[in-house]
């Protein structure tokens, strides 16, 4: 009877199936990846300014708005001109005078009809009235304000009869379509940066879309205190959504879209000094595979440059208990048992 139990009992345990061991897989795809670098930046305009008061008085015109588009010469303002008009048509008929005068004492002294000392004087004349309209032109020229490029005004908190002081602050004129955005990159990322890379710009006032621009300059110093280089990207903004002095974020496009293979970094294992995953196939018999790895994206997954193909079945949880040609159970992505 007991040699008859030890038998049984041997038969039964050698009979009953080894226990499975249990991992989570999924199938390898390619996917469209581009190689990119971010940073933080700030969107500054093309041509900006805070348009000054060039001189004291009440303001005597106002031919400006707020958000308003301007063009380059466009009279912007005028402070109390009338003055330096009025100045400015004596001091240039006084010029044609002394002009014609001129005129004529050289036609006398060439007929040796007057002497030099009084062609001299009507010289001195005419210069000196020459350098009043000058005088006056630039006086008038602070007092009536131009654009000084084609823009949008900012804020106007100015009418007519408003006193200014010369330098005060009058408002703000910026071109802002299209626009820049000035960001700095490590040093060490400079060999990948090149002229005409394409960007895309975000912002927390619109947290749903992408702007699209390039870069337009390198510049030609590391800043030695941060380390870091200097770039800037050109955007259309036509619909004028960014305002210069944004805080954006930017992410600069080192390559072209191409396919690539990507996994989890959870499904590298090291083996011999070679990185490897592990493919199951159709039998659930488990392979260890070499392969290469590129770039990290993100912070759990790495690209597979070679070792690997479309539509395999690799082992992304589990990895700890199996080995190169076992048999395991496999379940979609999820924790192995």
């Amino acid at each position: 009877m007991l040699l008859g139990a030890i038998f049984y009992k041997a038969t039964y345990q050698s009979s009953k199936p080894a226990l499975m061991i249990t991992v989570a897989t999924e199938k390898v795809e390619t996917t469209q990846y581009t190689s990119t670098l971010s940073a933080l930046g700030h969107i500054t305009a093309m041509m900006g300014v805070t348009v000054k008061a060039s001189s004291s008085g009440n303001i005597t015109k106002l031919n400006v708005t707020s958000n308003q588009e301007v063009k380059k010469g466009q009279i912007l303002l005028e402070i109390d001109p009338d003055k330096a008009k009025a100045k400015l048509l004596y001091d240039q008929a006084q010029l044609q005078l002394d002009a014609a005068n001129l005129s004529r004492n050289k036609t006398l002294y060439q007929k040796n009809a007057l002497d030099k000392a009084t062609l001299d004087i009507a010289e001195a004349t005419y210069k000196k009235d020459l350098a009043l309209v000058k005088q006056d032109k630039a006086t008038l020229n602070d007092q009536i304000i131009r654009a000084p490029f084609t823009g949008e005004a900012g804020i106007v908190n100015l009418q007519v009869g408003s006193y200014v002081n010369t330098a005060d602050d009058l408002f703000s004129l910026q071109t802002v379509t299209p626009i820049y955005v000035d960001f700095s990159l490590p040093s060490k990322d400079q060999a990948y940066i090149k002229k005409n890379q394409d960007v895309t710009i975000e912002l927390d006032a619109y947290p749903n879309q992408h702007f699209k621009g390039k870069v337009v300059a390198i510049n030609n110093i590391i800043d030695h205190n941060t380390n870091s280089i200097l770039l800037r990207a050109k955007l259309e903004n036509n619909d004028g959504k960014l305002k210069p002095g944004d805080l954006v974020n930017i992410t600069l496009d080192l390559t072209k879209p191409q396919q690539v293979i990507i996994v989890p970094t959870q499904a590298i294992t090291y083996d011999n000094n070679n990185t490897t995953i592990f493919t199951v196939n159709q039998q659930n018999i488990v392979k260890q595979q070499v392969v290469v790895l590129g770039t990290q994206v993100g912070t759990d997954k790495v690209i597979v440059q070679s070792g690997l193909h479309p539509q395999e079945v690799i082992v992304i949880a589990g990895t700890n208990k199996i080995t190169d040609g076992i048999k395991v159970v496999t379940t979609d992505k999820g924790e192995g048992n």
